[in-house]
């Protein structure tokens, strides 16, 4: 069965195929969703997964500074095949990756690239850097701690 691109959106790709049955099922597909299932009325069935994503809108100017994020425990970010030196430096790895935590650890970065780790506890985020921090980065992320720990409160 061949996948049709139906309607495309920046938020969303609409997705069908021409089934051997006469039928033109179709379904909606998000970035956010692992995957989206529609079956025909003959019973074949249609997955629609990361295969196809919406169009990606326009990069930033290179200069624009990333904003500072939390990345969570099993982060796929950090979780996958090929090492990541692009956002995992290697003499952090040791800190993020050992025989103790395989899994990693929560992390946050700043500029794009990991800079320590995290952890909620007593209801406030707690941020452990691996080497001392900006001014600004220090501030940003205690707001982004801040509202971590808002809504785990919640």
């Amino acid at each position: 069965m061949q996948l049709t691109i139906l309607e495309s959106t920046a938020h969303s790709v609409r997705a069908g195929y021409d089934c051997p049955c006469g039928c033109h099922p179709s379904v909606t597909y998000a970035p956010h969703d692992a995957a989206a299932y529609d079956a025909c009325c003959c019973g074949n069935e249609f997955v629609v997964g990361a295969e196809i994503s919406p169009p990606r809108g326009p990069l930033p100017d290179p200069r624009t500074p990333a904003p500072v994020r939390l990345l969570p425990v099993w982060d796929a970010t950090l979780l996958v095949h090929a090492r990541r030196t692009q956002i995992l430096p290697e003499w952090y790895r040791p800190l993020v990756f050992n025989t103790k935590t395989p899994h990693s650890v929560a992390t946050f970065l700043v500029d794009g690239t990991v800079a320590g780790t995290w952890r909620y506890e007593r209801g406030r985020v707690l941020l452990h850097p691996f080497e001392r921090l900006s001014a600004t980065a220090r501030r940003d992320l205690e707001a982004e701690a801040q509202r971590l720990a808002a809504f785990h409160a919640e």
